[in-house]
């Protein structure tokens, strides 16, 4: 059940994972478990906070990092949180965004999460091929939606 403020802690070994996402799983020049816990130096926290009215709908949605730039919470209208259970090959989410977000903004948010989700997808697994078909999928999603302007032929 809600209770009108959403509050969610992610606590992660930052070194760790700023190595994997610039090397890659099979780069990062880490071998077990032992050695990822050893080479972690600090902890990050990421804190999202969710108003929601009398019906569960986000009416706001704040984000905030201790490894963020600025000062304060950033507020945004639309996020997606996905997390991999490895150990059970499935994937959780949080998928929210405010009652009052536009479906046009929706539009353009999701083309440029697909685009993200494929450069994450080529840092990730070095996999040209199938980061270049996402981005196609992208544009071609772009299209449809009359994001993109046809090229006169």
């Amino acid at each position: 059940m809600w209770f009108g403020c959403f509050c969610l802690l992610l606590s992660i070994g930052f070194e760790y994972l700023k190595k994997l996402n610039e090397n890659g799983p099979n780069e990062s020049g880490l071998n077990g478990e032992r050695e990822a816990k050893e080479s972690m130096s600090r902890t990050a926290e990421i804190k999202l906070t969710v108003d929601l009215d009398s019906e569960d709908m986000p009416t706001r949605i704040e984000w905030q990092a201790s490894e963020g730039q600025g000062d304060g919470p950033i507020s945004c209208e639309s996020m997606m949180l996905s997390v991999w259970d490895s150990e059970n090959k499935t994937t959780a989410a949080i998928d929210l965004w405010i009652k009052d977000t536009s479906v046009e903004d929706l539009n353009i948010y999701f083309y440029q999460v697909i685009h993200k989700m494929a450069d994450t997808y080529l840092r990730a697994t070095k996999n040209e091929e199938i980061a270049g078909s996402i981005h196609e999928f992208g544009e071609g999603f772009g299209e449809k939606l009359g994001l993109l302007k046809r090229s006169a032929g």
